[in-house]
């Protein structure tokens, strides 16, 4: 009969009083044969195993878990996840190999066939031994806060990838290698979601154009070092940094095909010239900008989430065509609109056109995130501008950072100089 595990092992923290250091060495001595007892008797459970779920705050546990592990077959193995949330260094680990054994595993192909019906994995913050990672037919796989010393080169990555093209539908990565040699575009013809996040553009770059991705319907890109910054990442925006992605999505990805898209904390810079094409609020908004023409390329996405937005997104979703030759609204299909993490000043000017607009094409659903104090701002009601307002409210959210969404639009425009908000000629202008 197919057996369901899940382990979660938390393990005595150190302690920084030499008085209690001898005895927490013995708990912790206590604790880690326990472990390895517990291992000794999965080992004998192995092949009936058919979903396994392991969470630990110390990397040792996973390899005192698994030190009586056979490089046998589990042929029931279908969904594997290890969480070893703790943030530690590896390099007085041995990293462990997926799918799990001892290390007495002899050779890279050590391990294939193993988990003929794993189509699931999950690996946080595991010392990951990439070579001996031998799962082939996985339908997701999700690769997050690996450490630095264990994280897959792009060949590493490339092999992972290639090993399961025919079956892969969900890649979750935190991660993005630089390219450590020259490879020719390579095909996942089943994916259809893909999260990325990235902290170099220039690999996010060459990731893009090697995936040929056909059958996309879920994207998520995050900029990584903006969310790791954020609030803090204000200054002199580059206005190039994200320009280089959307031209390579709009030439390498099929944007067509899409049905929900998410960026989080990707700032659009608005060019240099300043053009009124009739877009609201939107004065130095030029519709024959490279941002323009990623979001007039994805005419089936149903669902937008934005995460910590600019200006230019927004002025895109309420865009108005001056005339018949000038180019149609960008997003026809979209339906429902998620904004989370947002500056105050930003959205309620955005809503305020859209009430005002009345040319503006409406949504099924609008969602906001936002800190609970907001929530007797009328700019920010939502309930007549959509079927389906959602507020959610951010509980427990840093002071800092509930803080910094208040502060003053020039902070988020990424615009220079920064427009004024609300303003009335505006209103008066789009008020049919």
């Amino acid at each position: 009969m197919p057996l369901d595990v899940s382990i979660t092992l938390r393990s005595v923290l150190p302690v920084d009083d030499d008085s209690q250091r001898k005895a927490v060495s013995d708990v912790r001595d206590v604790f880690r044969h326990y472990v390895r007892q517990l291992s000794r008797y999965l080992s004998s459970h192995l092949s009936r195993i058919r979903n396994m779920a392991i969470s630990v705050d110390e990397h040792s546990c996973i390899h005192d878990l698994q030190v009586h592990f056979p490089p046998t077959s589990m042929p029931h193995l279908e969904y594997l996840e290890i969480d070893a949330f703790g943030y530690q260094s590896c390099t007085d680990h041995q990293s462990v190999a997926i799918p799990l054994r001892n290390s007495d595993t002899p050779s890279e192909n050590a391990g294939v066939g193993y988990c003929p019906n794993l189509t699931f994995v999950y690996l946080k913050g595991l010392p990951l031994a990439c070579d001996l990672f031998c799962p082939q037919s996985l339908t997701e796989l999700a690769l997050l806060s690996l450490p630095k010393c264990c994280t897959p080169t792009w060949t590493a990555l490339r092999r992972i990838l290639l090993a399961n093209d025919a079956t892969l539908e969900t890649l979750h990565i935190d991660f993005i290698p630089p390219m450590d040699v020259d490879w020719e575009p390579f095909t996942l013809g089943n994916l259809t979601s893909l999260l990325l996040t990235f902290k170099k553009v220039k690999h996010l770059y060459a990731m893009v154009i090697t995936f040929d991705v056909p059958n996309l319907e879920y994207l998520s890109i995050t900029d990584g070092q903006r969310s790791h910054e954020f609030p803090l990442s204000y200054g002199e925006p580059r206005r190039g940094r994200f320009f280089r992605i959307l031209s390579a999505l709009i030439d390498n990805f099929p944007l067509h095909n899409l049905r929900q898209l998410v960026l989080s904390h990707i700032w659009f810079f608005p060019g240099n010239r300043e053009v009124d094409d009739g877009i609201p609020n939107a004065v130095n908004l030029d519709i024959r900008s490279i941002p323009f023409d990623f979001f007039s390329a994805l005419t089936s996405l149903e669902i937008l989430s934005l995460v910590s937005p600019t200006t230019m997104p927004l002025d895109c979703l309420n865009y108005i065509p001056c005339d018949s030759d000038a180019p149609q609204p960008p997003l026809p299909s979209l339906r429902g609109l998620h904004l989370y993490l947002f500056n105050k000043h930003i959205v309620r000017d955005f809503l305020h056109t859209r009430r005002y607009g009345h040319k503006v094409r409406g949504f099924e659903a609008i969602r906001l995130t936002m800190p609970p104090e907001w929530k007797d701002d009328t700019y920010l009601d939502i309930r007549r501008l959509c079927q389906e307002p959602d507020i959610e409210y951010i509980q427990n959210g840093s002071p800092r950072v509930m803080s910094t969404l208040s502060l003053p639009p020039q902070y988020w425009l990424c615009q220079y100089p920064p427009r004024k908000l609300f303003d009335r000629h505006l209103e008066r202008r789009f008020s049919f």
